[in-house]
């Protein structure tokens, strides 16, 4: 009944933009970000959907959703084992944030915001929030001013062999 009414109410009010915020739980950068990410989701969720995702062909759901679970990730989690969604967007390493249209063109890249500098190099303040910075332009229906901007973090797993 719950699923339906969900389903009943985006049917209605689909989301402007959907943001894909590839992870890994083994990436320390990645684990970090988790209250920014929150936060955005509070901020920008009525408009936009956000959406973690795994794309480690070692990690099952019930395992991503075990990380979600244990570092407070207050949106959904979905694994992408064969990196599908990572290649269609062009993500090499977590924590990469993507935003999407409604027709799943991409409109951003990059990074979270520039607190990240390098492993282990953290900038006390944020300078440039540059997924915010893109949500607010998209919702607004403007050009992300800087749609790709580099991320820094962990590469992803290579991928699975058959």
């Amino acid at each position: 009944m719950l699923l339906s009414l969900i389903l009943l109410l985006l049917a209605q009010h689909p989301p402007q933009a959907t943001v894909y915020l590839f992870i890994s739980a083994d990436c320390p950068i990645s684990n970090r970000y988790v209250p920014t990410m929150n936060a955005l989701d509070k901020e920008f969720g009525a408009n936009t959907a956000f959406y973690a995702v795994q794309s480690d062909p070692d990690v099952t759901q019930a395992q991503a959703n075990q990380h979600a679970r244990e570092y407070g990730f207050q949106f959904p989690v979905q694994v992408d084992p064969q990196q599908k969604l990572a290649d269609r967007y062009g993500v090499m390493v977590t924590p990469t944030a993507v935003v999407v249209s409604p027709k799943g063109d991409l409109l951003y890249r990059g990074r979270i915001d520039d607190r990240a500098v390098d492993f282990g190099v953290w900038r006390v303040n944020t300078r440039k929030q540059d997924l915010r910075d893109a949500i607010v332009n998209v919702l607004a229906g403007k050009p992300v001013a800087r749609p790709f901007p580099d991320a820094v973090g962990c590469f992803l797993p290579p991928k699975a062999t058959k």
